[in-house]
């Protein structure tokens, strides 16, 4: 799994809500106001499965967490 410092480094803020899913926030959108929730991460079944926020009926799948954080990351807009 990646180090906070990478998740910083691709602007995002990764927060366990449960066991094996977590909130994905960009950290470039100011603190103010409603969370900067870029999307959600899910483990399932040895990939991980992205669910962007604005886009509920669409999953994209992964085979790292590395790689699902990087399709979530701010320069991906």
């Amino acid at each position: 799994m990646t180090t906070h410092a990478t998740f910083q480094r691709l602007g995002l803020e990764l927060q366990e809500i449960a066991e094996q899913h977590w909130r994905v926030c960009d950290l470039t959108v100011s603190r103010t106001g409603a969370p900067p929730v870029r999307g959600y991460v899910r483990a399932l079944d040895g990939m991980y499965e992205v669910t962007r926020f604005g886009q509920p009926g669409r999953r994209s799948y992964f085979r790292s967490l590395d790689a699902a954080l990087r399709d979530l990351s701010p320069s991906r807009r």
